[in-house]
């Protein structure tokens, strides 16, 4: 009897480490990128503060390369301490052209590495990372500053790389 009683406490305990090791591998399974449980990737937002150089820019029709253009742009994306918010700056050829004053992020895409800002209450701007680490940066895209974004609207992308972080 005692043997049979000490067998039915190990089958009981298999049953409870069986049971136990397929309800943690199931919620580790179970973790999506967007269920909010898993890990949390880096956000798109946090790569952009810092001077990024323009590399071209692509309509359907052509692209247009930075090297053949006769002039410069870049993007200075700050905080700017002096109005407490964050700012991109655009520039060309040294000369200030534009500041996107942003107001809201509306939208944040883990999935396709996308984030839309709203400036003030008048326009919007959506940037995409891309994928590869360029010396230790991605390299970024931008669609054309527009009263609202649409993907339809969407055609022309400017292609900056990250130069460095500003002071």
């Amino acid at each position: 009897m005692v043997l049979k009683g000490n067998s039915q406490k190990l089958a009981m305990k298999k049953r409870s480490l069986y049971l136990i090791t397929f309800v943690v591998a199931a919620l580790f399974s179970s973790c999506g990128r967007n269920c909010g449980c898993g890990p949390i990737p880096q956000s798109v937002y946090g790569d952009l503060p810092g001077r990024w150089e323009w590399i071209k820019t692509t309509t359907p029709s052509k692209t247009i390369w930075a090297k053949d253009a006769g002039y410069s742009r870049r993007m200075d994306f700050v905080n700017d301490k002096i109005i407490h918010a964050n700012k991109i700056s655009f520039y060309k050829n040294d000369s200030l052209e534009r500041d996107f004053l942003i107001s809201k992020v509306l939208e944040e895409n883990w999935e396709e590495k996308s984030i839309l800002l709203k400036y003030n209450s008048d326009a919007q701007l959506k940037i995409f990372r891309h994928n590869e680490l360029i010396n230790e940066h991605y390299d970024i895209e931008m669609s054309e500053i527009m009263p609202e974004y649409s993907i339809e609207a969407d055609t022309v992308r400017h292609f900056y790389h990250f130069v460095r972080y500003l002071d």
